[in-house]
């Protein structure tokens, strides 16, 4: 797939582990909102053959994702795309990356703060963590 979204994906609210294709380029808003996805894997993120680009808001909102590494091909992390996870380690690196509005936000509501957090270049968009300054 090169492109993925609520529409064309029907999925079970109970999705626990995730692997995203290293084919795939775009996740669509709201295209895993709601799940109980703890582990989340970006295939090619090791050997730097993915071809993520973007991930629309809301995408993986209110889920259980607590450690997040992205890809360098990742441009645009979108509004709202990761509220309400208990994200504890954070890494956008070597890659030119728009941190979008709230982004990160709604996190503190599990009472657990970023430890790590490792951003190299980009561009942070208002209140995208809101709940940790």
């Amino acid at each position: 797939w090169a492109f993925l979204n609520s529409d064309t994906l029907k999925c079970s609210p109970d999705i626990a582990s995730l692997v995203i294709s290293k084919n795939l380029e775009t996740i669509s808003g709201s295209a895993f909102k709601d799940n109980q996805i703890s582990s989340l894997v970006f295939n090619g993120l090791d050997d730097n053959t993915g071809k993520l680009k973007e991930i629309w808001g809301s995408a993986f909102e209110n889920n259980q994702i607590s450690e997040l590494y992205f890809p360098k091909t990742v441009t645009t992390l979108g509004k709202d795309s990761f509220y309400g996870n208990p994200i504890q380690v954070l890494t956008i690196e070597e890659c030119n990356t728009t941190i979008c509005s709230s982004t990160f936000s709604g996190n503190d509501y599990f009472g657990s703060q970023i430890k790590t957090l490792t951003i190299e270049s980009g561009e942070i968009g208002k209140n995208a963590f809101s709940t940790y300054v």
